[in-house]
């Protein structure tokens, strides 16, 4: 019995080694079954990190490629837009340069036709046909040099009646300067500057003829000047008077005074210290040209040497305080006068 027992426990107890033998050796295999996958699990972890590693580099690498073309495409076209652009404007610099060149030929052109036509005629009212004769076959230099020969007494004592006191009258006077002073017939004036006389011709005090249409003649023979292209800013050598200067002492035409500042002459420019103003309350027998010039735009806070200002001016000429020669008006404009000068 007891052997028996004992053979029992001996097997139950081999059975119990083995199994515990089995079991160990199950949890080892499984052990290093489970580090394996690990170690499998890991690597292909590690190679899909470094393939999407590859991935977002080749991606990156496409991205910039794709920027850089997208770059170059971009240079490319704005290197064209500009070529494109640099054509059009060549082409429109050409254009216009050839533009510009045949309105210089046509005008050229005009010059000449006008100048042969002038120098045709036989007869220009306003001109003594002996006058014409000399102007027609001289050149236009010879007769800027030589003045005098084209100003006969019949001329001088008309720009004399126009000028008793001689002003802006000096050696170099020109023929067109008198006819700008005394002449209101334009067909004339346009003969002279087709026959090739110089609009712009000073003489010898710096006189233009503009200076003497805006010191003796009506607005439409200086608008006509100023249309020929005759320049506005040219001042004589005396104090640097210009022709709004002059036209201010000298002129009485209030219109002739608008004329010349809408065609830009500044109302408040000195000559010497004296302004437009100054000069045509001092100056002007017509009052009204004070007035005008004030109404203008011109200063009237200006005073003069004696430091009166453009109003107390006009009001002790208009009062009789100064001795001083003026166009009677009536007491109405003389008060309209004064209270554009206030």
């Amino acid at each position: 019995m007891n052997n028996r027992k004992i053979t029992f426990i001996a097997i139950v107890g081999v059975v119990f080694v083995f199994a515990a033998y089995n079991l160990a050796n199950y949890f080892q295999t499984q052990q290093v079954e489970q580090e394996r996958q690990e170690q499998i699990a890991l690597e292909q972890k590690l190679l899909a990190e470094e393939a999407r590693r590859q991935k977002a580099l080749e991606d990156e690498a496409k991205r910039l490629e794709l920027e850089k073309q997208k770059q170059e495409l971009l240079a490319q076209q704005v290197a064209e837009a500009e070529r494109l652009e640099q054509e059009k404007l060549a082409a429109a610099k050409a254009a216009k340069q050839a533009e510009l060149e045949q309105q210089q030929q046509r005008e050229l052109a005009y010059a000449e036709e006008r100048l042969k036509k002038a120098r045709e005629q036989r007869r220009i009212e306003g001109l003594r046909d002996d006058v014409l004769k000399k102007l027609t076959s001289l050149s236009p230099r010879y007769i800027t040099d030589h003045p005098d020969e084209f100003l006969d007494q019949d001329v001088k004592a008309m720009l004399f009646a126009r000028n008793p006191r001689g002003k802006l009258v000096s050696d170099k006077t020109n023929f067109l300067m008198v006819y700008a002073a005394i002449s209101q017939n334009l067909e004339v004036l346009q003969a002279l500057l087709d026959i090739g006389i110089n609009i712009n011709e000073a003489n010898k005090a710096g006189y233009t003829p503009l200076h003497f249409a805006s010191a003796y003649n009506t607005p439409e023979v200086i608008n006509f000047l100023i249309k020929n292209d005759a320049d506005t800013k040219a001042v004589a050598y005396i104090k640097d008077a210009n022709a709004l200067h002059l036209a201010s002492g000298l002129n009485h035409n209030p219109e002739s005074i608008k004329t010349l500042v809408n065609a830009g002459l500044p109302t408040d420019k000195k000559a010497g210290n004296y302004t437009p103003l100054l000069i045509a309350a001092e100056e002007n027998s017509n009052l009204e040209i004070a007035g005008v010039l004030a109404q203008l735009g011109a200063d009237t806070s200006v005073y003069n040497e004696q430091g009166m200002t453009p109003y107390v001016i006009v009001k002790s000429r208009i009062d009789g305080d100064v001795n001083s020669q003026y166009t009677e008006l009536s007491d109405m404009t003389y008060k309209s006068i004064l209270e554009s000068l206030k």
